[in-house]
């Protein structure tokens, strides 16, 4: 009894660490080999995003990169951004057979005033309106605007006693 007992339990633990690593890729930064988005700047208005994970396809993929994005326009006091390239494949992970993996880049250019003549994205309008990837949390410019001045009050009164 004793014996089936932790077998059921050892059983139960490697599903739970099976399982913790083919959780779908969640919306942060990529660190090392881990999944996520990376982007590198190219130029003053240009930027490459790309994004890289398991158990998502390529609809959250482009989302990951729209919303990031976005995020570029507004961290660098631009309102518009425009996705020029989107390029990159949807593929299934070798050593299980079923598990997705996607790897998608693309390039962005941002822009003060809103181009003519081109599908353009209001970066403001999107981050005030979407939900980050994969979660229902909608990051509005306000609720930006507030963190940031917490974050410019804790660093300031951190030299002062």
């Amino acid at each position: 009894m004793r014996q089936s007992r932790s077998a059921w339990l050892y059983a139960c633990l490697l599903l739970c660490l099976v399982a913790g690593c083919m959780a779908p890729s969640a919306y942060r930064r990529a660190r090392g080999r881990e999944p996520g988005y990376k982007d590198k700047k190219l130029a003053a208005r240009t930027y490459e995003i790309s994004f890289g994970g398991y158990n998502r396809g390529e609809s959250f993929a482009k989302e990951v990169i729209t919303y990031r994005g976005a995020e570029l326009a507004y961290e660098n006091n631009y309102r518009y951004f425009l996705i020029h390239t989107l390029e990159g494949e949807v593929t299934k992970q070798k050593a299980s057979g079923k598990a997705v993996g996607v790897d998608i880049k693309s390039k962005i250019e941002l822009f003060k005033k809103k181009p003519k003549g081109v599908g353009a994205w209001d970066a403001y309008e999107y981050l005030n309106s979407t939900y980050i990837p994969g979660t229902e949390v909608i990051l509005s410019i306000k609720k930006r605007k507030v963190a940031a001045a917490k974050l410019r009050g804790k660093s300031a009164g951190k030299g002062r006693k």
